[in-house]
């Protein structure tokens, strides 16, 4: 009786071993590849704005949401984004911008820095075209989510010459698996 339940025993042993080396072996890719994702964020911009000898600037920052759509293009898992930002400013202001942007990470772990190079159209307050700059810190606690801060400056020219600050906090959602 002592034989058979120890042949049981290595039998069981046999069986589950292939499986339970490939749970070890699983891993989670965070470095984005081939994913497609949606970004949704807070931001608090600042608009800085000067025509001719005026300079006019909101006495507090706006409170802007952001959702964009991304698209992986390279092997690395940068993606270009076109999204929207809208808003309110100081005031009564009204802040509305299309705008499409390159996002750069660094690193394949849970943490990773990422860089942002793109384009804003300012159509509220003003007609405005605008280049902006970003870095931020993101943290990927799924292969499929993960949450960031990031901040921001634009330069543009339009009916006026516009400079804005941006800050915020923000959630991707990316779809599929990576690689």
């Amino acid at each position: 009786m002592r034989c058979t339940s120890t042949a049981s025993l290595a039998a069981a042993a046999l069986l589950l071993a292939p499986s339970a080396a490939g749970a070890a072996e699983f891993e989670w890719r965070l470095d984005h590849r081939n994913q497609p994702s949606v970004l949704g964020a807070v931001l608090f911009e600042q608009l800085i704005t000067t025509a001719g000898d005026e300079s006019e600037e909101g006495s507090e920052p706006g409170a802007v949401a952001d959702l964009a759509l991304g698209l992986p293009v390279n092997e690395e898992g940068g993606e270009v984004f076109l999204g929207l930002r809208l808003g309110t400013g100081a005031g009564e202001r009204r802040l509305v911008a299309p705008h499409l942007f390159y996002r750069a990470y660094a690193g394949e772990e849970a943490w990773k820095t990422f860089f942002d190079a793109g384009l804003l159209l300012r159509i509220e307050p003003l007609l405005v075209g605008a280049a902006r700059l970003g870095f931020g810190l993101q943290y990927d606690l799924h292969e499929n989510w993960g949450a960031y801060l990031a901040t921001g400056a634009s330069l543009g020219y339009g009916d006026a010459l516009q400079v804005g600050i941006d800050v915020g906090a923000g959630l991707q959602f990316r779809f599929g698996t990576a690689g």
